[in-house]
């Protein structure tokens, strides 16, 4: 392993988590061509698109006549084609993938070799020869028609797509085979291969053709702005798999060493002024403007969008704070004060260095010059959310204030401002000011199997065959989704059971936990699993609740997961605010705050006698009065349950989501958490219990692993409220930390997390996340900060040697004896790793990479 590309020209470099060759899925279209087909009627919803666009497809025809089975016989197949298409056009069937991550900073080079390492063919000396992972047997018959591969990437700014299309040729002879070549021979053989190029402008409705000679007229500043956008696209579906198509590969290749990382962040930086193209967060609610002022020209996604939620990413890489510091000062050089709330959030991810005074100082040049009202409002939130970390609540609620006179339409800052409502303890004006918010509910949006606007079409297939009792066979699911291996043919990152034995025995279980699958455990879970839930908690975490409903209904979504809801959503925030409230007060208090703040719904509005000695109460929004319901139906289901009742892990695990959400008694419900994860033993995985521990573990523990105090409440990258901590924290300073230190002794040990990084690293890499979300990534740098990397790394080695399974010696002959022996002292020990495994390489290397990053050598020689 070693270079960045797919198929490397340069030195070999240091052997990486991230493998010279990559392994891609490829599955099967239910009609050639198919998914470009599906492509273009998306681009013609334009100017409707989502703002960032689909993710790069790749697709693959392969010949193999009308008369081949392969070709006639689609055993994960539909009823019918598609949108009335014809048959495979003459005898081609076509496979796809998608992909986020791929550097065009190289241009052409960069994108051929992408495709066509894609199967397996490796750039050699200006020549395509097959590589150890070659599929070129797969393709071609007797009459030698060549495979054609094609890629699309959208960019958004340019509102344009560039397509490529090789025509590979396939030798003479070639046997199709599903067997891969040795690499010896593979070496041997060089490929044939022509490209063309085009250019399709979405606004205008036309196409631009290219040649290998002339592509080059194509200017640097198009290829600078798709791998920009690839690489934002990499980051919103690695740590939001919602957004996530099935069969996508994310590709690190422009984060993967400090080299790389400089070139990124200087592309970022430059295309600052363009990032409100990009879109934003649905947390942030609906773009409005308000106010007076030529600042307003400047809408609020010129700084809250997915580039610089992307730089700030990047950034957040290096745990150091030397990156930052340098991205700042090229922001500052470029931009001046333009773009100060960018350099506030850079501010934030430097957790080795206390900013306060750097932070404030900031500010008070921005407003002492600057007449930005877009950017004034959105630094004074910045300043309330500091002060409320500062426990200065009144001057954070003058702040907030002000925010919203300057825009009175923006969701943060009515929602900040009702916060600070909450912990002053004016529950009354914080109902009122929470019912205020923006908050839109309307109807869903797109069709049901669609992922960020793109129609999942291995989702659909998996769900209308599920319905109908047959499933994916498991020769299929393999030949779809290859397990990932290097450039040996050796696994990478492989646990034995969560790679193999998952999918063997259980057919619900091949497909991965994105898009459409990314909802919860209960909603994945067979009928027989979900038999044993208890009927209050399918109410209020079952698919057709109206908590996930709602939440998915606000973010402009099909669907919400319980994983997230209360950050991906306006609605889902005003939730977790809400139910704060009640951990704050309980539920009668805040029933008592309700009567005093608002009229009834029900109340004859025509027939009323004034009286003055009342209080001037207001209406309701009906939103807001359902919220109340869906709150105090969680409550009541929580109360319903039976804590001396036996429970499934799913039950478990589905508990554990409800009472975190609706903040009900954290210890029962983070012990229910454990012990939905707990019961995976050999090598059981369970995802979202694993996903929202590790989120648990950095708000309790890891978010206090910091020398800034500019937001201890929420994090850095997402903005996601540590509103649990909040709580605690707001009873009880002493109480937090003697919860914090229970935690760290209890369940939550070194091992214990590292056990969960482990699984969930290795599932990510099953599924071709080569790039480890950000929840891996935060989680390790802070370990290493808090234990010392030598610690981490100690104790991976003895966590995999403890937890390996042994071989059991077996007699070499039957006996009546040993028949009726008593178990052996070792029999039935819990054990998460096997020989094979190749997980604990991974890891290796994986810290080898976050240390890189780091850079504490430079940071060391600064101090």
């Amino acid at each position: 392993m070693g270079s960045s590309s797919i198929a490397p020209e340069k030195s070999v470099r240091p052997e990486r988590f991230r493998p010279a060759l990559i392994t891609c899925p490829w599955i099967r279209e239910t009609v050639y061509a198919h998914t470009f087909q599906i492509r273009l009627k998306h681009l013609a919803t334009y100017p409707n698109l989502p703002s960032l666009g689909p993710s790069d497809l790749i697709n693959w025809g392969r010949h193999y006549g009308e008369r081949s089975s392969k070709f006639t016989l689609n055993e994960f197949g539909v009823d019918a084609a598609p949108d009335g298409l014809n048959k495979d056009a003459d005898g081609y069937v076509g496979y796809y993938h998608f992909s986020n991550g791929i550097d065009y900073l190289g241009g052409v080079l960069s994108m051929e070799q992408y495709l066509l390492g894609s199967v397996g063919l490796v750039y050699s000396e200006g020549l395509y020869v097959r590589g150890s992972q070659c599929l070129v047997g797969l393709s071609g018959t007797s009459q030698e028609k060549p495979m054609i591969l094609t890629l699309c990437a959208y960019n958004v700014f340019s509102r344009a797509e560039l397509r490529m299309r090789a025509n590979v040729a396939v030798p003479k002879g070639t046997n199709p085979s599903f067997k891969l070549l040795k690499p010896a021979k593979a070496l041997a053989l060089p490929v044939d291969v022509s490209v063309l190029f085009s250019v399709y402008y979405v606004a205008e409705q036309r196409t631009v053709d290219y040649t290998k000679a002339t592509i080059s007229e194509l200017p640097q500043s198009f290829w600078d702005e798709l791998a920009a956008l690839s690489l934002i696209r990499l980051f919103l579906c690695s740590d939001d798999p919602s957004k996530q198509l099935s069969g996508t590969v994310n590709l690190p290749d422009m984060v993967v060493d400090r080299e790389s990382l400089a070139v990124t962040l200087a592309l970022l930086v430059n295309l600052l002024p363009k990032g409100h193209m990009a879109g934003t967060r649905e947390s942030y609610g609906s773009v409005t403007l308000a106010g007076q002022g030529p600042g307003l020209l400047l809408k609020l996604t010129t700084y809250r969008n997915y580039l610089v939620d992307s730089l700030v990413r990047v950034v957040s890489l290096d745990s150091s704070g030397n990156v930052a510091e340098d991205t700042i000062s090229l922001i500052q050089a470029m931009f001046g004060h333009n773009f100060d709330y960018v350099v506030c959030q850079l501010l934030k991810t430097q957790h080795t260095r206390n900013n306060t005074a750097r932070f404030l100082n900031l500010l008070h040049d921005f407003f002492a010059f600057e007449t930005l009202l877009c950017q004034a409002a959105l630094l004074l939130t910045e300043q309330a959310r500091f002060l409320i970390g500062q426990n200065s609540i009144d001057q954070a609620k003058y702040l907030a204030a002000r925010a919203v006179a300057i825009l009175p339409l923006d969701f943060d800052s009515w929602y900040h401002l009702a916060l600070c409502y909450v912990l002053e303890r004016d529950f009354v004006r914080a109902l009122d000011t929470i019912n205020s918010l923006c908050v839109v509910i309307g109807p869903s949006v797109g069709k049901p199997f669609d992922v960020n606007g793109t129609p999942d079409t291995y989702a659909s297939r998996f769900v209308e065959h599920s319905a109908r009792g047959k499933g994916i066979d498991l020769r299929t699911f393999e030949n779809y989704f290859r397990p990932p291996v290097d450039e040996k043919n050796v696994e990478i990152a492989s646990m034995d059971h969560i790679w193999h034995r998952t999918f063997q025995y259980d057919l619900s279980k091949r497909r991965p936990i994105t898009g459409l699958f990314y909802t919860s455990a209960l909603d994945l879970a067979s009928p027989k699993e979900a038999s044993v839930v208890s009927y209050e908690v399918h109410e209020v975490l079952g698919p057709n609740s109206t908590k996930l409903a709602t939440a998915a209904k606000s973010a402009k979504q099909q669907r919400a997961s319980v994983l997230d809801f209360e950050r991906r959503s306006t609605w889902g925030r005003v939730y977790d605010l809400l139910t704060t409230l009640v951990a704050l007060i309980g539920w009668e208090n805040l029933a008592e705050s309700h009567y005093r703040a608002f009229t009834s719904q029900t109340q004859d509005t025509k027939n009323y006698v004034v009286d003055h000695g009342s209080e001037n109460k207001k209406p309701i929004s009906p939103w807001f009065q359902q919220l109340f319901t869906v709150v105090y139906e969680d409550l009541k289901a929580m109360a319903s349950l039976n804590g001396a009742e036996h429970r499934s892990v799913l039950a478990w695990e589905m508990t554990g989501f409800l009472g975190w959400g609706c903040k009900f008694n954290l210890r029962e419900t983070i012990s229910a958490l454990i012990t939905s994860s707990s019961t995976a033993t050999e090598g059981h995985f369970h995802y979202f219990s694993t996903v929202k521990l590790l989120e648990i573990y950095n708000e309790f523990v890891l978010s206090d692993i910091t020398s800034s105090a500019l937001d201890t409440y929420s994090s850095a990258y997402d903005g996601c409220n540590y509103t649990n901590k909040l709580i605690v924290k707001y009873f009880s300073p002493q109480v937090y930390q003697e919860f914090v230190r229970l935690l760290g002794m209890g369940n939550f040990t070194l091992e214990n997390v590292l056990m969960h990084l482990v699984k969930l690293c290795s599932w990510n890499v099953r599924w071709y996340g080569y790039m480890p979300p950000y929840i891996v990534v935060e989680t390790l740098q802070k370990l290493c900060i808090k234990f010392e990397i030598a610690v981490v790394r100690e104790t991976l080695r003895i966590m995999f040697v403890k937890y390996h399974k042994g071989k059991e010696k077996q007699s070499g002959a039957f006996t009546l004896k040993e028949m009726f022996a008593p178990p052996k002292q070792n029999e039935g020990a819990k054990y998460e790793f096997e020989s094979g495994d190749t997980i604990p390489k991974y890891m290796e290397l994986l810290i080898d990479w976050v240390e890189e990053m780091s850079d504490h050598e430079r940071s060391m020689a600064q101090n």
